[in-house]
């Protein structure tokens, strides 16, 4: 029987998972992946601008982008 609580093995597996870096570089993909479809269907991001009532839409998209990137 182990000497740890349950809440201790919880809080230390998930620092592990969350100091590993495949969680950061999954993040930083995500990101990525969705700036590179905005920039290849701009359209589309301008048209996902407008859905959520953003306006100017065009340079709402590309700020979008630009942080996406």
């Amino acid at each position: 029987m182990s000497s740890k609580p349950l809440r201790e093995k919880f809080w230390t597996g998930g620092k592990r998972i969350i100091s590993s870096p495949i969680i950061y570089f999954v993040a930083f993909t995500a990101y990525l992946q969705g700036g590179v479809d905005k920039v290849l269907d701009f359209e589309g991001a301008v048209a996902e601008v407008r859905h959520f009532g953003l306006e100017p839409a065009a340079p709402v998209a590309v700020a979008t982008i630009i942080t996406e990137l």
